[in-house]
């Protein structure tokens, strides 16, 4: 059974009505996406203060490529 079918049955047992609140659901959607988008540039971040450390003639693109495609 599903975590949202145990849930309402939780609800059905003590008679509290299940109410849904759709513009919480789209910002919960909307935070994860922010997350996501948050986590995306977190790490360009760190990668570019990593690429910004490494002198040009110590630079070997192959090493960025395999980076990049992580």
């Amino acid at each position: 059974m599903s975590n949202k079918l145990k849930e309402i049955d939780k609800f059905d047992m003590v008679h509290i009505q299940l109410i849904d609140y759709p513009n919480l659901i789209r910002i919960q959607k909307e935070i994860n996406g922010l997350n996501i988008l948050f986590n995306i540039y977190d790490e360009f971040k760190r990668n570019k203060k990593l690429w910004s450390n490494i002198l040009w003639t110590e630079f070997n693109i192959n090493d960025l490529i395999i980076n990049v495609l992580k």
